[in-house]
């Protein structure tokens, strides 16, 4: 379905999703890791296997779209340093992703 955010009618696509043109139908999905939970081996396992960029293809195959493979990894790099604190943002985020406001 094509959406209208005042700017005439967008249609959905990986393209619109990633630039944050697709609005408001779409958005990022958030996990968040306590930074005690992050040394636990499954809880260091799951979350790396959740942003391997390699793992793109099981993203795509339920109908969303992954986030970038440099956002993958620096999210990834931002969770092995037990960085606390989102990566998430406005233009120049650390993943790069302009989604308005969110």
């Amino acid at each position: 379905m094509a959406v209208d955010a005042g700017y005439g009618c967008t249609l959905p696509s990986s393209e619109t999703v990633i630039d944050g043109s697709y609005q408001p139908l779409s958005r990022p999905v958030f996990i968040y890791v306590k930074a005690t939970a992050a040394v636990r081996a499954k809880v260091r396992a799951f979350t790396r296997f959740y942003l391997a960029p390699e793992n793109a293809g099981l993203v795509m195959q339920i109908g969303d779209v992954p986030l970038p493979t440099l956002s993958l990894r620096a999210a990834r790099s931002h969770f092995d340093r037990v960085q606390t604190g989102t990566a998430f943002g406005g233009a120049g985020s650390l993943l790069g992703l302009r989604y308005g406001g969110l």
